[in-house]
């Protein structure tokens, strides 16, 4: 109630990577959603709750090549808004091995600032938290699990 700014930035959760007979394709990175939203224009002085949702890592490939899922989006919702930070895509069959990881690998709102996972170049692992694609297969290894994404809320006066 005391606060006149909110700084929010925003993470959708990184891909899972996927199995091939040569190099499974790494997922994609979460994508970013940020914003210093002011109290009185665009958020009301009357709200006093933000809901979050972290989006969940994709889950990886397992040996056939179809199973590798999208990560989960990245939400903040109050009274009638919704703002959305989009989940990194799922590996597609045979491609490069490496995880994505979220570009830029930071972002800011205000006084607020987060950093992202880093790619993940190693075959069947899981992806960097936050945001960033598991790693795709070689040929003993599984595609690895997307990471979470992540949110930073700061609420704060400005004078």
């Amino acid at each position: 109630y005391w606060c006149t700014t909110i700084d929010l930035i925003l993470l959708g959760a990184g891909g899972g990577g996927t199995y091939a007979a040569t190099n499974g394709a790494g997922g994609g990175a979460g994508s970013w959603f940020t914003a210093s939203l002011q109290r009185g224009s665009d958020i009301a002085w009357a709200t006093t709750t933000i809901d979050i949702v972290v989006g969940k890592g994709g889950t990886p490939d397992e040996f056939d090549g179809t199973k590798a899922t999208a990560g989960g989006d990245t939400t903040a919702s109050w009274e009638a808004t919704t703002k959305t930070a989009s989940g990194g895509r799922a590996g597609v069959a045979v491609g490069s091995p490496t995880g994505a990881g979220p570009d830029p690998s930071s972002q800011s709102a205000g006084d607020a600032t987060l950093a992202a996972g880093a790619p993940q170049p190693t075959p069947g692992s899981a992806g960097n938290a936050p945001g960033s694609g598991g790693a795709g297969s070689d040929l003993v290894t599984q595609g690895g699990a997307g990471a979470a994404g992540a949110a930073v809320v700061l609420a704060r006066q400005e004078r």
